[in-house]
């Protein structure tokens, strides 16, 4: 619908796109990656877009397949989880793949890609005249009246500028509100959100196995470890995917936070 800001990273993306590079596109966390693969998606009028949020050696060998010799342009979020994936589909000429990602989990792989060819791009990052589009975008019954610059906070996400430009109490303060309620209510069932939450940024689900471990003094039983995670169900849930094996899903279940 056209309603979100484009900032300066669109237009550069595109550019590189329509360079025919394999390109990896970084940023901190909450600036704006995973809109920026959609948007740019949306916009590049192309036969067989396809978009991953994540992918496995298996997965880009079928692909192969199924595309034979047709071209395509293939986004990858979270490209990092498999990079034996990722440089397959990068060595064939009819695929471009463009891979987004954390900055600091590209660090950790890095050597990986170096002299493979790819442009890289980093959409951290937010100029003057982004600032003032986003700002514009945002309903004026919620912004402030003033516009309260990126430049006031070194190392802004875009989520975060979004937050500092409401009149509301910003999304940090509102699941403030609901952790010390938990805590006061239920402090078992904090303890295991944040447990849910930590091995979330380790980039790793949670196994049923650890947090029944992790509460062991805490329970006489899994089903309450169970009816814990119930509770849950708006902030955690279950996961299946290529961190985990088939295998291991099928033996016990694990879990990850709803969002970062």
């Amino acid at each position: 619908n056209n309603r979100l800001a484009k900032t300066h990273h669109f237009a550069d993306l595109l550019n590189l796109i329509h360079g025919g590079n394999n390109i990896i596109v970084t940023g901190i966390p909450g600036s704006g990656k995973t809109t920026l693969l959609m948007q740019i998606a949306v916009e590049l009028n192309r036969p067989n877009k396809l978009i991953f949020d994540s992918m496995t050696i298996n997965k880009a060998k079928l692909l192969c397949s199924v595309l034979k010799d047709n071209k395509a342009t293939v986004f990858i979020d979270n490209f990092t989880d498999d990079m034996e994936s990722f440089l397959f589909l990068s060595k064939h000429s009819n695929i471009q793949v463009i891979g987004f990602d954390r900055h600091f989990n590209l660090e950790v792989t890095i050597h990986i890609v170096q002299g493979a060819g790819f442009k890289f791009h980093d959409v951290t990052e937010l100029s003057e005249t982004d600032t003032q589009a986003i700002y514009d975008k945002i309903p004026l019954g919620i912004r402030l009246k003033y516009l309260r610059r990126a430049n006031d906070h070194e190392g802004i996400s875009l989520f975060e500028f979004v937050n500092y430009n409401l009149n509301k109490p910003s999304l940090s303060q509102r699941y403030g509100a609901v952790l010390e309620k938990l805590e006061k209510t239920n402090p078992d069932l904090l303890e295991v959100l944040v447990l849910c939450c930590y091995v979330h940024t380790c980039r790793v689900p949670v196994s049923f196995d650890l947090i029944n471990s992790y509460l062991d003094d805490m329970v006489d039983s899994y089903e309450e470890v169970y009816a814990r995670i119930t509770s849950l169900k708006g902030l955690v849930k279950e996961y299946v995917g290529p961190m985990v094996d088939k295998v291991a899903t099928e033996a016990e279940d694990y879990y990850t936070s709803r969002s970062v």
